[in-house]
């Protein structure tokens, strides 16, 4: 009878917390995009970014190219291989957005991954941290970059890195 019930507690967790099972890193993101968009979309993505990380943000936001687009742009907030939401912001220029696009296929390093060597370097400078913010831009002559900002309990900024 007691194995009965906590069985069905537990499953009514899973159903409620869907978040609390696998969190999705950004190449997760990307094939969700990927799925719902075409392959294509791959070639336009310009940033991938999450907040609140723990280690993974909840939501990934995808901004993506589209000369199309009022502002040059579209973003995509993904989540649990769903795609939330879709934008037009007014903010860039297609001129300015497809210069900026990202070299997808020269990324070796996936958000868990960038994780694991901030965690390093933070356990290694004795800094302990509660989250993080993730942002995956393209520098010039160098390529894809992630710049990765982490925070305390309370919320304040104790450490950023670049990778």
């Amino acid at each position: 009878m007691m194995n009965r019930a906590m069985i069905v507690a537990l499953l009514a967790v899973a159903v409620w917390v869907p978040g609390l099972a696998a969190q999705e890193t950004a190449y997760g993101a990307l094939r969700t995009l990927a799925g719902r968009q075409g392959e294509a979309v791959l070639r336009s993505v310009i940033e991938v970014s999450g907040r609140q990380g723990t280690p993974q943000p909840l939501v990934w936001r995808l901004v993506v190219a589209d000369p199309g687009a009022r502002g040059g742009v579209r973003e995509f907030e993904i989540s649990g291989g769903r795609v939330l939401s879709e934008r037009t912001p007014m903010t860039r220029t297609a001129g300015s957005a497809m210069e900026s696009v990202l070299p997808l296929g020269s990324l070796r390093l996936d958000s868990d991954g960038a994780f694991q060597v901030v965690n390093a370097q933070a356990w290694q400078a004795r800094v302990g941290f509660d989250s993080a913010t993730y942002a995956l831009r393209r520098e010039e002559g160098i390529g894809p970059v992630w710049l990765v900002e982490i925070f305390d309990a309370a919320g304040r900024g104790v450490g950023r890195f670049r990778i």
